[in-house]
């Protein structure tokens, strides 16, 4: 059962000493890009301003069920000035990918067993010192079929490491208590030099990402943001170690986010490698404004 049917069966009681004559169900999709100016003083502030319009940004769709009484359907697109254009009619469900509120009920009988990804085999061969088995050789991991805590343990590794003393990092979709922010905010306090270019253009994590960047900077982090009309998705890590008097650049390509809980869904890979040409590669995809390595 369906709440919108559990709200109509006791309309009138929800609504006393009122007769209920007419129902309908409906749901509004409002404009949700957020267009800052290139020029913008404070990017961050622009964002914010930006989010809070987003609540009242112009009706591009609505979805209404098939058969909805017509007076009502011409009182709803009168008051809300829709244009008729932009009424979708629906078989069953006004926004159904509210029925994801099933997967979160904690009743393992409901859902499908917990898959376990395989570990890296070759990192075993080097007692798992991502440093040794990358200088080797380069290595590709195939998330989910292979564990996305490759990616975490290369980071916290970094961060521990005496002889690493830069990481830069860019962040598209995270959550705050990921483990590579940890990670990154473990480098800062041992002394690395950290640097994070946080691409706060993520649809609907804007926030977040703002948030993220306030508490990476709290934490020591240098946060460069990205340009305001172009989106840097790149999702890559660069480290640089310091091995026999010289410098040896490490890093990580991914194709997908550096979210803890997406990684374990989507498929995706991970490049790590520490070839000179990838590495200079690497360097010019995270070269953005007045960040030069």
């Amino acid at each position: 059962m369906v709440l919108d049917d559990v709200i109509g069966y006791f309309a009138s009681e929800i609504f006393p000493d009122h007769l209920l004559e007419k129902k309908m169900i409906f749901r509004v999709i409002r404009d949700s890009d957020v267009e800052i100016q290139e020029e913008a003083e404070d990017l961050v502030r622009s964002f914010e301003l930006a989010l809070k319009r987003r609540r009242t940004g112009d009706i591009v769709r609505l979805e209404i069920l098939e058969k909805s009484d017509k007076e009502l359907v011409k009182f709803i697109t009168n008051k809300l000035e829709i244009n008729p254009n932009y009424i979708y009619e629906v078989a069953g469900l006004v926004g159904i990918q509210d029925i994801d509120q099933i997967c979160k009920i904690k009743n393992s009988k409901l859902k499908f067993k917990n898959f376990t990804p395989r570990e890296v085999e070759r990192l075993k061969e080097y007692n798992n010192n991502f440093f040794e088995t990358i200088k080797k050789k380069d290595l590709i991991v195939h998330h989910p079929f292979e564990t996305f805590d490759a990616v975490i343990e290369f980071l916290n590794q970094a961060a521990m490491d005496k002889k690493v003393i830069a990481i830069k990092q860019t962040l598209y979709r995270t959550t705050l208590d990921s483990p590579i922010v940890k990670a990154l905010i473990s480098a800062s306090e041992n002394g690395k030099t950290v640097t994070a270019l946080i691409e706060i253009k993520a649809r609907f994590d804007e926030e977040a990402n703002i948030q993220l960047a306030r508490s990476l900077e709290k934490a020591g982090v240098q946060i460069v943001y990205g340009f305001a009309k172009y989106k840097t998705h790149a999702k890559s890590s660069l480290i640089h170690r310091r091995e026999g008097g010289k410098i040896q650049t490490y890093f990580h390509l991914g194709t997908g986010n550096y979210h803890p809980v997406n990684a374990k869904i989507y498929t995706d890979l991970s490049l790590f490698s520490s070839d000179k040409k990838n590495g200079c590669r690497c360097r010019k995809i995270l070269q953005l404004r007045d960040w030069i390595f």
